[in-house]
């Protein structure tokens, strides 16, 4: 699926088709482009708004899980308007064995990978978690003056990858968010080993895991994999380091004060 803007006095020209996918009675947008690939090749025009909010409406392909029917037309026509429901709301109304499955039994994990490795990050996916579909999205880190947390691998612009230029490398963002086939066949599946795994072949191939995903990364594997030196340089100028010491210097001498003051009285 490839998209180019178009006006909309294009888009209504006779004989084109406009698709308003937002409209809260259409098929969720993943079964719909499932579908779509049975027709062969055709052209239609979305509204660019909807076509931003194309998974939405249905959490990409979550919603399936956390609401059964609520991909069946009648539920659609009636109460889509509902969709999506409220993250933060589920969170703090779903009960420990409800925690316990998304723990254990679901994979929410978004990676950044530099493009030339996106085959080998899919394989690995594949052979640790089995989760489809998968989200894939273009994302370009930029060569700074300053070294951040995130940053593109060095010497890559000498390589000449597909993507890259002398400024900015091309990673791709691979989001894999559902129950792994494992589950969905009844077989075990350790959920924390699985994220253990992949996020140690993240920082063996120079990637980075959002923190908003699921994390079993120990304070030495998250610098292993973020670089800290911009962000301690900002804690020494900003005193955060030495701020600590100075608590610890102000405690020691009030509790010194509160010995005499006892002592005096005895």
């Amino acid at each position: 699926m490839t998209g180019v803007y178009a006006t909309g006095e294009e888009a209504r020209k006779k004989g084109n088709k406009i698709n308003r996918v937002g409209w809260w009675f259409k098929p969720w947008f993943y079964q719909y482009a499932q579908a779509a690939l049975k027709k062969g090749e055709f052209v239609e025009y979305i509204p660019t708004r909807e076509y931003y909010h194309r998974h939405t409406r249905s959490l990409y392909w979550e919603g399936k899980l956390i609401l059964p029917f609520g991909d069946q037309f009648w539920f659609r026509f009636l109460l889509g308007w509902l969709m999506p429901p409220k993250v933060s709301l589920l969170k703090l109304t779903q009960g420990e064995a409800i925690r316990n499955y998304y723990h254990d039994s679901h994979v929410i994990q978004d990676m950044l990978v530099p493009l030339y490795k996106v085959g080998e990050a899919l394989e690995f996916i594949h052979r640790e978690m089995e989760v489809y579909p998968l989200w894939l999205c273009p994302h370009r880190l930029y060569k700074l003056p300053v070294k951040t947390m995130v940053y593109p691998e060095p010497g890559f612009e000498l390589h000449q990858r597909q993507g890259d230029t002398s400024y900015a490398q091309m990673f791709t963002d691979v989001g894999v968010y559902y129950a792994p086939a494992a589950v969905l066949r009844g077989e075990e599946f350790n959920g924390t080993e699985a994220v253990h795994r992949l996020e140690q072949w993240l920082i063996e191939n120079h990637c980075y895991q959002p923190q908003y995903a699921v994390s079993e990364l120990s304070e030495r594997d998250f610098w292993r994999m973020f670089d800290a030196s911009h962000y301690e340089h900002c804690r020494r100028k900003y005193g955060a380091v030495a701020g600590g010491d100075l608590d610890e210097r102000l405690l020691q001498v009030e509790e010194g004060e509160e010995d005499r003051e006892g002592g005096a009285g005895g």
